[in-house]
């Protein structure tokens, strides 16, 4: 609980900082809470995360809320995506959103009584692209 708390003051805190650095979004259908998206946006470089709840996973929810995101993180970015390799989820939704897998790391956190690898995943926005929209 204390952990959440500080993990909402430091986004609440973080909305005032010019410029953005960090974005933490709470997803919601239907006025209920079904997962969260956010970034850390420094020097070109933007790492993309999100969670959503198991009972919405696989539904589109994500896809959706993530597309409508990335816009927002302004343009000629590169993005980045961790996520456990064994998240096949979570590594398919990166493919649909037309991030490439860079490669892997091991050991990257320990969870859970484990050690886990990160499976690495990048997407470049050129001005271009985001121009078109």
């Amino acid at each position: 609980m204390e952990e959440s708390k500080e993990q909402v003051g430091n986004a609440i805190e973080a909305q005032t900082v010019t410029p953005r650095k960090m974005y933490e979004l709470a997803v919601t259908q239907e006025e209920r809470f079904i997962g969260r998206i956010g970034a850390f946006v420094k020097d070109g470089h933007a790492d993309i995360w999100y969670s959503f709840m198991p009972a919405v996973q696989g539904k589109g929810f994500a896809t959706e809320a993530v597309e409508a995101f990335l816009p927002e993180l302004g343009d000629g970015l590169t993005l980045e995506i961790e996520c456990d390799p064994r998240n096949e989820l979570s590594r398919k939704l990166g493919l649909r959103l037309g991030f490439k897998e860079m490669g892997r790391v091991e050991k990257v956190e320990f969870c859970k009584g484990e050690w886990v690898d990160s499976l690495v995943m990048q997407r470049v926005i050129p001005k271009a692209e985001m121009e078109e929209r």
